[in-house]
């Protein structure tokens, strides 16, 4: 099980891959989940040698993915069972889906047309868009929120990797390459 904490805020994320008629489903929901949010730097993040790193990525572009991705995880949930199927036993979906709704609704909802807005309507449209979302009045606030929701994003998949037995996709990235990029070794 997955436990995620975060100042006052807890999670824990029951991944328990089910047995007979109910593993396959699962497994591929699982496995669908997995490449959705390893896949996504909206989702995971980036690491250099001081944590987080944004320095990489256009905010805007990485809302707008991150509103993708919830989308397709949304349509994942609705597609697999949800639900206990006995004592302490549920499917993966049930678990996606209070994911959806305790950290990925949330910070959309706080984040997402507030940034847009910002981002289509305000600023220096004439300067490099790494330089222009500088601007953004929020953006102290906005990262600090996005650091919280990327760690969670880290953990998740790295649980899913153990849980169902996955290749970890973020961490196939060469060092020398990671390095050249800015992240670490043991970043995403």
């Amino acid at each position: 099980m997955a436990d995620f904490h975060k100042g006052e805020l807890t999670i824990e994320l029951p991944m328990v891959p089910l047995p007979g008629d109910h593993a396959a489903a699962d497994r591929q929901h699982a496995w669908e989940l997995y490449v959705e949010m390893a896949t996504r730097l909206a989702v995971r993040g980036a690491l250099d040698g001081a944590g987080e790193s944004y320095a990489h990525e256009v905010l805007a572009s990485s809302m707008v993915s991150l509103q993708e991705f919830y989308e397709r995880v949304r349509a994942l949930v609705l597609r697999y069972p949800v639900g206990p199927i006995g004592p302490g036993v549920e499917h993966l979906g049930f678990t996606t889906a209070r994911m959806l709704g305790i950290i990925y609704g949330p910070f959309l909802g706080k984040w997402s047309a507030h940034l847009l807005h910002w981002w289509s309507e305000d600023g220096d449209r004439g300067r490099p868009p790494s330089e222009r979302q500088r601007e953004y009045p929020e953006l102290t606030a906005l990262l600090a929120d996005w650091t919280t929701v990327r760690e969670f994003g880290r953990k998740t998949i790295a649980e899913l990797a153990r849980a169902y037995g996955f290749a970890e996709v973020p961490g196939a990235m060469p060092p020398d390459l990671r390095a050249a990029w800015g992240e670490t070794p043991d970043g995403c």
